[in-house]
């Protein structure tokens, strides 16, 4: 009997280990790679224009390099959060990228419902639950889309879009729309009022400052340093 509770414990603790190492090794992965992106993004800084179609910048929102080009955009910024517990962090690049890690590789936000990227009047806000609100809005429409990132998935899952379009001569007319499979279903304005409350419940995000020290703290595992400049988003960038 001692002989086979000993052999018991011996296998229970030989397996709980093996998994915490396979996750630190993911996450150790994950911000190898993320710093990667993060060096890319200081490249583009320092080029300037010159970094569009860069090959070596493919992981740099193009709108990034055009907002510290010409509009003096101000410096990358970056988050790390882990935003569906399933023990691997996702990045955030300023208001211009959204990665998580899957398979061995990064993977970048995208939707085929967004016509451009985020950062060009595309605004995301992380809420409640790791849902992430994509917003874009112009004189006649508005658009808002909500995602979800399923736990060890590396794709986001829309989980509604909402429309509203505004009459030409009168903008306090309006249409309210759900859309689904890119088909337009008119609803009522206190049913896309009830959505919006479901699920816009923004939570805070802390972005650092991008730099050379803050790339080697991340191949490192280490997510900031004391002293770094920092700035805390909790209603999306504006």
């Amino acid at each position: 009997m001692k002989k086979l509770l000993l052999l018991i414990l011996t296998l229970t603790f030989s397996v709980i280990p093996s998994t915490d190492v396979k996750a630190a090794d993911v996450n150790k992965q994950a911000g190898k790679a993320y710093a990667d992106i993060i060096q890319q993004y200081l490249t583009a800084e320092k080029l300037g224009e010159d970094a569009f179609n860069n090959p070596e910048l493919k992981d740099v929102n193009p709108f990034f390099i055009g907002k510290h080009s010409y509009y003096n955009g101000g410096n990358a910024s970056y988050c790390i959060k882990d935003i569906n517990s399933d023990g691997i962090p996702e990045l955030f690049i300023g208001e211009f990228d959204i990665c998580t890690y899957h398979n061995g590789k990064v993977v970048h936000f995208k939707s085929d419902n967004w016509a451009v990227p985020l950062g060009e009047r595309v605004r995301y806000t992380l809420c409640k639950n790791g849902i992430i609100e994509i917003t874009q809005g112009a004189a006649a429409y508005d658009y808002t889309e909500y995602f979800k990132l399923p736990k060890n998935k590396g794709n986001f899952k829309s989980l509604c879009h909402l429309s509203i379009s505004f009459s030409m001569d009168s903008h306090s007319k309006a249409s309210y729309y759900k859309i689904v499979n890119k088909k337009y279903k008119e609803i009522s304005e206190e049913k896309y009022n009830k959505l919006l409350k479901k699920y816009r419940k923004p939570v805070k995000l802390t972005f650092y400052d991008a730099d050379s020290k803050a790339v080697d703290n991340l191949r490192n595992g280490i997510v900031s340093y004391p002293g770094q400049k920092k700035i805390i988003v909790k209603n999306g960038f504006q």
